[in-house]
């Protein structure tokens, strides 16, 4: 368990994690304030539900993409074992 919870720390503090993060609030405030701009902003119970489970899909795609190429780095290095 020991391992696991280093494997976690390590990751955690990758720069990719970060991005990630940053990333995700930038495309959630830049979309809204698009929509905004262009008449269509999100006013319906449905329409809030579409936007989260798009942005749902977003953030799992992106933080597999980063702990993936993460993991990769950290066996490559020699600090984790596959």
């Amino acid at each position: 368990m020991r391992r696991r919870l280093k494997l976690a720390k390590l990751l955690w503090r990758g720069k990719g994690t970060r991005k990630v993060a940053l990333g995700l609030v930038g495309l959630r405030l830049g979309s809204h304030l698009l929509l905004g701009l262009l008449g269509a902003a999100v006013s319906t119970a449905l329409g809030h539900v579409l936007f989260a489970l798009v942005m749902s899909a977003v953030t799992v795609a992106l933080l597999a993409h980063v702990q993936r190429t993460a993991l990769g780095a950290l066996v490559a290095a020699g600090r984790a074992t596959a």
